[in-house]
């Protein structure tokens, strides 16, 4: 597996567990300085094809696009949504008035999931925070 669809992996990890931490933290904050009840919610969008798997024949290999691609394409007719269904769960999460007030959830598809126990691993978050600040110079 080249190094970019690790890293790739890797920040999606981090952004999950960024998120939700994060979100809880800012409303805890706010609530503390100024009063505000905010709402917060990590939100996943699922399989969302986009430009990204324009680059799969640099990061995979030409041999291995040219095998895969074909199942892949096959797979995202079937399971990956649209940019615009993609959104569905952000919208949802943004208007829906029975939300307010319910600060820690994950939404998949409209609906409150489970976390996985990865996503809760703060420990974990913060040393991939620090990398990442540092590999991107920060």
């Amino acid at each position: 597996m080249k190094r970019s669809f690790k890293c790739y992996i890797g920040a999606r990890v981090v952004l999950a567990d960024y998120n939700i931490e994060k979100g809880n933290q800012v409303v805890k904050q706010l609530k503390v300085k100024t009063g505000y009840d905010v709402d917060v919610f990590a939100v996943n969008p699922s399989w969302v094809w986009t430009s990204i798997q324009a680059s799969m024949p640099e990061v995979i290999g030409h041999i291995l696009f040219i095998i895969f691609y074909p199942i892949l394409y096959i797979l995202e007719f079937i399971l990956a949504k649209t940019p615009k269904t993609g959104a569905r769960t952000s919208v949802f999460c943004t208007v829906e008035p029975t939300l307010q007030h319910r600060h820690d959830f994950y939404f998949e598809d409209c609906a409150v999931e489970t976390v996985s126990s990865l996503c809760t691993n703060y420990e974990l978050a913060n040393q991939l925070w620090k990398l990442s600040y540092e590999a991107v110079g920060m």
